[in-house]
């Protein structure tokens, strides 16, 4: 039997969290949807003590990389971002009800090797829909890699330096974002490229055991 949320997000955590369309429908497909998803983000990130470190906005959910100090401020977080992303949802499809599922995924990230892949999980999202192939997924402009591949500011992201901060992890090492981003998308894809495709066809949860081996084949860059 799985844990209860409660126990599984600590004080000071660092979480992968992900949150669903009611019925996994496609409400975030048009672009406009997708910046207005990005803009309750932030306008709730910057309300409550979360920092966001990766992203990506998919076509019927999102992924975050998010600090929180404790349950409640995630709950808190994720529950105003929802009831106004719904309220937009609604609107736009002229429709009434739940938009949003109300549960949502937040497992906790323990070291810097699971952020790190966590990231790549993050950035590949796109490349697992087919949304772009292996090579161009920095060419998705609605995640972090897009901006942190080009060096461009993202308002959503929090500093590497804060993550520091935080929790002692350190996904840069000393390299610029851009550098950071660029390093990795290349040697990531480098050492799975053989896989990618069986794998992100079949991947739907992190923690798998087809996410683990992907963790397996990613180095550290503590180590590069």
């Amino acid at each position: 039997m799985g844990r209860a949320r409660q126990d599984i997000v600590k004080p000071s955590s660092l979480l992968h969290v992900t949150f669903r369309c009611h019925n996994r429908e496609f409400y975030f497909h048009s672009p406009e949807m997708k910046k207005r998803v990005y803009q309750i983000l932030l306008k709730y990130r910057e309300t409550f003590n979360v920092h966001i470190f990766d992203w990506v906005i998919m076509s019927n959910h999102v992924h975050l990389l998010v600090y929180s100090p404790d349950r409640e401020t995630l709950s808190r977080y994720l529950h105003s971002t929802n009831l106004a992303i719904a309220k937009v949802i609604n609107q736009a499809f002229k429709r009434r009800g739940q938009a949003i599922e109300d549960r949502f995924k937040s497992p906790v990230i323990e070291d810097e090797s699971y952020a790190l892949n966590t990231v790549g999980y993050i950035w590949l999202n796109p490349v697992r829909a087919k949304l772009v192939d292996p090579q161009n997924a920095q060419n998705y402009r609605y995640s972090s890699l897009f901006f942190k591949w080009r060096g461009l500011d993202d308002p959503l992201v929090s500093d590497d330096s804060v993550l520091g901060e935080l929790l002692g992890i350190s996904l840069l090492h000393g390299r610029s974002v851009q550098e950071f981003a660029r390093y990795w998308l290349e040697v990531v894809l480098n050492r799975i490229s053989g896989y990618i495709s069986e794998v992100f066809e079949n991947l739907h949860s992190i923690g798998s055991y087809d996410f683990w081996k992907i963790r397996r084949l990613i180095p550290r860059l503590s180590s590069a």
